[in-house]
Order: structure tokens, then sequence, then C-alpha cells
């Protein structure tokens, strides 16, 4: 068992989909966002009506969906917004967003990781040039941890 002192002194970090803490190995990940996104994903305008947002998860199986205003980006749908208390016939996808920070195709391993625990969200935009080229799953990282060798010494720290 680790005591909190050591923990402090250990890079650790916490996916939003993950419940434990785990502590990276010192060797440095050269992925890049490019290596890791995902071109499956939902869209939906902020107009729409959040019964209609649901739909789109339903049908994606995903629980998370990119909002846009015609192209532009205006960040991605929020679990605390779809759980609140809303006629979802009447009120409008915008009103759900929640902003998140947005990587681009080079940005780094240790970036991206850093983002998604900051930011506590599952899915982080990848764009390019304004343009929305794909994203990143937090469950995408997990299991790239899970399945690299470099990545065989990471253990949960129990608090």
């Amino acid at each position: 068992m680790h005591g909190f002192s050591e923990a402090l002194l250990n890079p650790v970090f916490l996916l939003p989909s993950s419940l434990r803490w785990m502590r990276m190995p010192d060797s440095n990940v050269s992925l890049t966002a490019h290596d890791l996104l995902s071109t499956n994903f939902v869209g939906v305008d902020g107009q729409e009506s959040v019964s209609k947002l649901l739909a789109a998860l339903k049908k994606a199986q995903t629980p998370n969906a990119l909002i846009f205003s015609g192209k532009k980006l205006l960040g991605i749908s929020s679990d605390s917004g779809l759980l609140r208390n809303v006629d979802i016939q009447k009120e409008k996808v915008s009103s759900i967003v929640r902003t998140t920070p947005i990587v681009s195709p080079s940005d780094s391993f240790d970036l991206i990781v850093r983002l998604l625990r900051d930011a506590d969200v599952r899915l982080l935009p990848v764009v390019e040039k304004e343009k929305v080229v794909g994203v990143i799953y937090a469950q995408e990282i997990l299991s790239h941890l899970y399945s690299h060798s470099v990545f065989a010494d990471a253990r949960a720290l129990d608090f």
C-alpha cells in the first residue's frame, strides 16, 4: 500500500471513465492525437431538442456528442445537463453544452491525458484548420494503456 506522501511525489492521473489512480511509467510515449483519434462520433446541432440528442446517443451507443452551431464547434454534451430535470422535447441542446479543450493531430499523448484529467471529460475533439477531424475517447486511452507493454508496471494506488 502506498502512502499519501508517496502519491504526491509520483506522477498520477485519473481518467474520467476510471475510478482508479494509476502511476504512469517513467518512459515517454511518442503517440500523438492523430494515432489515437476516432472519426466515429456523434455531432448534433445546438438548436436541436435534447430528445433528438438522446436519440442520436442511443443509436450510436455513446454517452457524449459534439455540439455544433453550423460548422462551429460549441463543445460537448454535458452529462450533468442531461441529468437535469429538463423538458427534453422543448429544451435545446445548446443549453447543456459543456466547453471542452481541443487538441490538434500533433498533440502528445501526455497532453491528451492531462487535458482529459483536468477537464474531467470523456472525449476531446481533434481540430485541424478549424475543422473537427475526429475525437479522442478516454476509453481509447485506457485501452491503449492496458494493451501496451510499456505500461505493464502501471498499478492502482490505494488511498
